[in-house]
């Protein structure tokens, strides 16, 4: 597989991790216009998060919320470059075969990290099966994930477009 081979690949969306989830909620709420999509909590992660549907893309924030595998990877960026970019979530039609290219470029690809999300207000639960792919570049570590299977409800919600 080469550089040039067409891959059926999107960016789902973007991760800004905050230390204070309420706190980047309402800032954020005021930025955009809207009230969330979504808010709620990742149990077998270890994180809580806020979801905003834009017109093309959703934006989340995302905080340490208890004990898994994301809230350490959260907790170090957030150590490391406080508020930020934390990620970059890429969809794609076939799991496996994005997973498999990206380890033919010797990229770190975790196998699926099985999870879910539950709206804090609705109880409304959100099927997750992620992928964890590293990535060190100058700035630091970014954490990029990509997101197999997402049956995601968000609330219909007033605000700007």
């Amino acid at each position: 597989m080469t550089h040039q081979d067409k891959q059926d690949t999107r960016i789902d969306h973007l991760i800004i991790v905050v230390p204070d989830l309420q706190d980047a909620t309402d800032q954020y709420s005021t930025l955009l216009g809207r009230s969330p999509s979504w808010k709620g909590t990742h149990p077998d992660y270890g994180t809580a998060n806020t979801l905003f549907q834009l017109d093309n893309i959703y934006l989340e924030l995302l905080a340490v919320k208890g004990n898994g595998p994301a809230a350490d990877i959260v907790q170090t960026l957030l150590d490391k470059r406080g508020s930020s970019l934390g990620g970059l979530v890429f969809g794609t039609q076939d799991a496996t075969a994005f997973i498999k290219r990206a380890r033919s470029f010797d990229l770190m690809a975790s196998d699926p990290v099985p999870g879910q999300g539950i709206d804090d207000n609705t109880g409304v639960q959100s099927s997750l099966a992620e992928y964890l792919l590293g990535y060190r570049g100058r700035a630091g570590h970014l954490l990029v994930l990509y997101r197999a299977q997402r049956d995601l409800r968000f609330a219909d919600v007033g605000g700007v477009g």
